[in-house]
């Protein structure tokens, strides 16, 4: 009976050994926890705003007609490139043309009378005006002899009376002269008269041929030929694609963080390249159709490869930190709103509270808390608890 009991002791022994060494043995075992870390390393880091935005033409001219009238010829079509001065669109001028020409004419007429009452006056008055003055200064010389020196009655009376009648010949000149000048200044104020209404319908005359003020792309049309052309509505828009303005807009946070002359990375639909540049403008004024502020920026588009419309992203740097700790933000986990990592130290989890600065991409600066060179737990972290063994794959 006692071997019995004996060997009963013996096997619930040898039981409770077994048991607990695979207890341990499991803890053991799941004690030691697979992980991945990485070194918290120091580096620059940008904190940037990333919006929507949108090509525009740094300058879109409208092209008015002065009043109603009928569209002769368009020679451009929508999306053409053109230079200053290229002729875009006739207007009907017949009407006007036939008045130029008619006044033309006119003109032509008065300044050829003019033209002939100067010479009139030149010849028929002037040339006798001075001819009768030096006649008059010589019978006075004449009569002077007759009447001092030697005394000849009866001549001197017939010299007297020449001298009269020259007199008042020259009077009559003076006095056709007189009405000839008139009648010149009279001519000259038609002429100038006639010339400015000349030079307003060769005004009208280049409003109908409506050319390019500057070089630029058709952005649209909106008549053709035959058609009624009024000054309300444009009937054609140019615009300069370059440079090219791009806007987007911000909302009452995000404005406080931008200003003039910071850094910014566009990038469009379509489009493989990406564009340097920097925050032209921040409106303080918001915008009363998106309720935001509108920003703007400008891109050189020498190649003219950004349309207008062209949609896309614009990043702008509104914070950098040289020399910043920096982790992975995937490292991080969060506990009531506090953020902490876990480190690995000689083969255990510990778990660090931390203070987190500006985020750049997939990384984040560490204000407090860690220390360069620190092994972060990136992968595995979820099953972590401080103290915990871990395995450093």
């Amino acid at each position: 009976m006692q071997k019995y009991i004996v060997l009963i002791c013996v096997l619930l022994l040898g039981t409770s050994c077994s048991v607990r060494e695979i207890t341990i043995n499991n803890e053991s075992q799941r004690a030691s926890i697979p992980v991945t870390t990485i070194k918290a390393i120091h580096k620059t880091v940008k904190e940037s705003i990333t919006l929507p935005v949108v090509a525009t033409p740094s300058q879109q001219i409208p092209i008015v007609v002065p009043q109603p009238t009928i569209v002769k010829h368009v020679h451009v079509k929508t999306g053409d490139t053109v230079t200053k001065g290229q002729l875009l669109i006739e207007l009907a001028n017949d009407e006007l043309q036939q008045g130029y020409d008619s006044l033309n004419n006119t003109v032509q007429q008065l300044y050829n009378r003019l033209e002939q009452a100067k010479t009139d006056s030149d010849i028929t008055f002037n040339s006798r005006i001075q001819s009768l003055h030096a006649e008059l200064t010589y019978s006075a010389e004449q009569f002077e002899n007759l009447t001092m020196h030697s005394w000849k009655p009866i001549a001197a009376i017939n010299k007297l009376v020449q001298i009269m009648s020259k007199q008042s010949e020259l009077q009559q000149l003076n006095t056709q002269l007189t009405m000839a000048t008139e009648h010149i200044q009279l001519l000259q104020q038609q002429v100038v008269e006639a010339k400015a209404a000349l030079s307003e319908i060769e005004t009208a005359l280049r409003q109908t041929k409506l050319v390019a003020p500057s070089d630029g792309k058709i952005l649209n049309i909106s008549v053709k030929n035959d058609s009624i052309a009024t000054p309300t509505t444009p009937i054609a828009t140019l615009a300069r694609l370059t440079p090219m303005t791009v806007i987007g807009y911000v909302n009452d946070y995000q404005v406080s963080e931008l200003s003039t002359g910071q850094e910014a990375s566009v990038t469009f639909n379509g489009l493989t390249s990406t564009y340097e540049t920097k925050v032209k403008k921040v409106s303080q004024l918001i915008d009363p159709q998106s309720k935001m502020f509108p920003i703007e920026m400008s891109l050189g588009n020498d190649n003219e490869e950004i349309k207008s419309g062209s949609k896309g992203f614009v990043s702008i740097i509104t914070s950098e930190v040289q020399d910043a700790l920096v982790i992975p933000i995937d490292a991080i986990l969060y506990n009531t709103g506090q953020p902490y990592v876990y480190i690995a130290h000689n083969g255990i989890a510990k778990k660090k509270k931390i203070t987190v600065g500006i985020r750049e991409g997939e990384h984040v600066q560490i204000l407090a808390g860690l220390q360069e060179g620190q092994h972060i737990i990136v992968n595995g972290k979820e099953r972590l608890r401080d103290g915990i063994t871990i395995d450093i794959q």
